[in-house]
């Protein structure tokens, strides 16, 4: 028992650089940074579309299969994220100008957008 949180103990404070970004966000975003749920379930749909097909001629014939089940996926997504509109309101504090250029005025298709597309999501440090 001792080994392990002597591990930890050292684990923690060789990446403590890297641990303590997350601690300069409120618990809201940090809920959203670490809930892994939608992660794993947007997983699923990737594997359950996949899984049907045991070989893709090409990478982007792979690429093209996994975007249009994204595009199916967002469509089903009804849960609200609670608090969102304060969430955005400090995402907007923290980044500026960068929140501005991906956000459209919804709420909601932010979210969508920061989740489904490449560009948007390393846009943000």
């Amino acid at each position: 028992m001792d080994i392990k949180v002597d591990y930890m103990r050292v684990s923690v404070t060789r990446n403590w650089d890297r641990i303590s970004t997350m601690f300069r966000f409120t618990e809201e975003i940090r809920r959203l940074i670490y809930t892994t749920n939608l992660i794993e379930s947007v997983h699923r749909q990737f594997r359950k579309v996949a899984k049907n097909r045991s070989l893709f001629p090409t990478d982007t014939a792979a690429l093209k299969l996994l975007y249009l089940a994204t595009q199916n996926v967002v469509k089903k997504w009804t849960v609200r994220i609670p608090h969102w509109n304060r969430i955005l309101a400090q995402l907007s504090v923290y980044f500026g100008e960068r929140m501005e250029k991906i956000y459209d005025g919804d709420s909601v298709g932010i979210y969508t957008k920061l989740l489904t597309d490449p560009r948007a999501v390393t846009s943000l440090p």
